[in-house]
């Protein structure tokens, strides 16, 4: 995962962790250090690097006031791609989450004059921010729609059960059958002079919305995405794309999305979330040659010359062939390991997705193991010293006991290289404080992996 060079994680502590529906959890954060939080409005989202390394954007549900804290709800998808089931099952209050600041494409509109808020399930999470919004601001009219399958799928069912919010807001639970669906067309048959309309929630409730207000104003509807569409369809195809500047061709199978084939040829493309909701992978369309690739719902606007196009949401195409902005090849990135044992191994498969990395060298006490990594790998230094000091290591990662963690912190840094930790620990506050103090005095600051990594703390956590 290539993050966008604007993104700046910071560490957050879980300051409460609670279930408040069947597979829903909440979370607070809060600053280590009592600090107030970059400011935001109802409908942002934040970048999350949950605990299995990959990121995640999530939608704060928390007042926008209060920047003592920010607060997410997130479900847990079984069938997901792994963020919600490593945030939820991987994390406990006190722990730490590396969070960017909110960004936000769901803003509530200045110039509306009253709103229709509908959430599908855990579309719930922005929709929240926006009814504490206008509640203080006590202005402007709204309504909430509120979609779910049952009473125990219900996330906030008691904050808008409130005796304020009386008649402003309608649940609906639909048991799973379709046939019990809200009637939408009630809602949206006559244009309201001066509402605006707000949905977040799975693709089929935008799809009917979306089709439902064909006669509103264009700039009076607003979705908020869970991101891309990774559904099989009949007419899927491949595709091919041409970059400008190099020539290059590359062609994207079924079931492949165009970021996962521009980062297998190292071609230098930023992303964040990966499904094409946050817009980080954004790249100009030049022309194209047939109909345009299908995209996920957060792309769908992409399709003319002169238009953007989110690389992580297009992964199918009808027989399309259309060129993008230039993009140069990413640099590989040069890996020493530090200790070949059984941290090492489990993380072999994570360094193995991304192309751009050579385990070029490594260290371990033990003569069998560097002689199998010389086999398989790059050479086999004979000290931490040795490794540290090799040139063609740019990154080195500790899989060592945590009691050598400050030590080899230091040592790798003095040689002004990246440090990648498997769960840094420092023995004692002394022992933290070198490793912030090495890492501050080189020219690589602490924290940062520009690749999906496993679980990680930022480097210097205070343990007891």
């Amino acid at each position: 995962m290539t993050l966008p060079e604007s993104l700046d994680l910071k560490p957050l502590t879980v300051s409460r962790k609670a279930q408040i529906a069947r597979d829903i959890f909440y979370f607070e954060l809060r600053d280590p250090a009592g600090l107030p939080l970059a400011p935001y409005t109802a409908g942002a989202h934040v970048p999350v690097r949950v605990p299995n390394g990959v990121m995640r954007q999530y939608s704060l549900c928390s007042d926008a006031q209060h920047t003592d804290h920010y607060a997410l709800a997130v479900k847990r998808d079984a069938a997901g791609r792994g963020g919600s089931i490593s945030l939820i099952d991987d994390l406990a209050e006190g722990d730490t989450l590396m969070v960017g600041e909110p960004r936000n494409l769901f803003e509530l509109s200045d110039k509306a004059r009253s709103f229709i808020l509908l959430a599908g399930g855990i579309g719930i999470t922005p929709i929240m921010a926006m009814v504490r919004s206008l509640q203080a601001e006590g202005m402007r009219p709204f309504k909430v729609y509120y979609f779910t399958r049952d009473a125990e799928g219900t996330a906030f069912a008691a904050e808008l059960a409130d005796p304020e919010l009386a008649g402003q807001v309608r649940i609906h639970h639909d048991q799973g059958d379709p046939a019990k669906a809200f009637d939408l067309w009630k809602l949206f048959e006559k244009p309201v002079s001066g509402a605006h309309v707000y949905c977040c929630g799975p693709q089929g409730l935008m799809d009917a919305v979306r089709d439902m207000t064909g006669h509103w104003p264009d700039n009076a509807i607003h979705f908020e995405s869970f991101g891309a569409d990774t559904r099989p369809h009949a007419d899927d195809q491949p595709f091919e794309i041409e970059l400008a500047q190099s020539g290059q061709r590359l062609q994207v199978g079924v079931g492949q999305t165009m970021l996962q084939v521009l980062h297998q040829a190292q071609v230098m493309v930023a992303s964040s979330c990966e499904s094409g909701t946050c817009g980080s992978c954004k790249v100009g369309l030049l022309k194209r040659r047939g109909r345009p690739p299908r995209p996920s719902a957060a792309a769908r606007r992409a399709g003319q010359p002169g238009d953007g196009l989110r690389v992580a949401g297009t992964r199918r195409a009808l027989g399309a062939r259309f060129v993008s902005m230039a993009m140069a090849p990413l640099p590989p990135i040069r890996v020493g390991v530090l200790g070949l044992g059984r941290a090492f191994t489990l993380m072999l498969p994570t360094f193995a997705r991304d192309a751009r990395v050579q385990l070029v060298a490594a260290f371990d006490p033990r003569e069998s193991a560097r002689t199998a990594f010389a086999r398989d790998f790059g050479t086999a230094h004979a000290s931490v010293e040795a490794l540290c000091a090799d040139p063609a290591v740019e990154w080195v990662y500790l899989a060592t006991p945590h009691q050598m963690h400050a030590s080899h912190v230091e040592l790798a840094a003095a040689h002004g290289k990246h440090v990648l930790v498997e769960k840094p620990m420092a023995l004692s506050l002394a022992d933290c404080d070198r490793m912030m103090a090495a890492c501050a005095a080189c020219r690589h600051p602490t924290g940062g992996w520009a690749t999906a990594t496993a679980s990680m703390r930022p480097c210097g956590k205070r343990a007891s």
